[in-house]
């Protein structure tokens, strides 16, 4: 699974952990709420199960999410941290 993850993948999932929502994250990064449902849905299919919980208000990680990237205060880096 690690070989298909890009960096705007990452940020994408990391954006979505950290806004605790699709249309959030889309507005932030520039993209529909679609595309990103989308994405999220490929790398769940990619990572064998849910990555987020889906609720009323929001989505929030599983314990596969969070295997994969972390709780978002956690991540090392994010879309505003210099490259380097």
């Amino acid at each position: 699974m690690a070989a298909m993850l890009d960096a705007n993948t990452l940020l994408l999932f990391h954006e979505v952990a950290e806004t605790g929502s699709f249309t959030a994250a889309a507005e932030s990064l520039g993209y529909t709420q679609s595309a990103v449902s989308r994405r999220v849905a490929a790398l769940e299919r990619d990572a064998g199960g849910p990555l987020f919980e889906r609720r009323a208000r929001g989505v929030r990680l599983t314990p596969a999410g969070v295997a994969l990237g972390g709780p978002p205060s956690s991540c090392a880096w994010s879309k505003t941290s210099p490259a380097g």
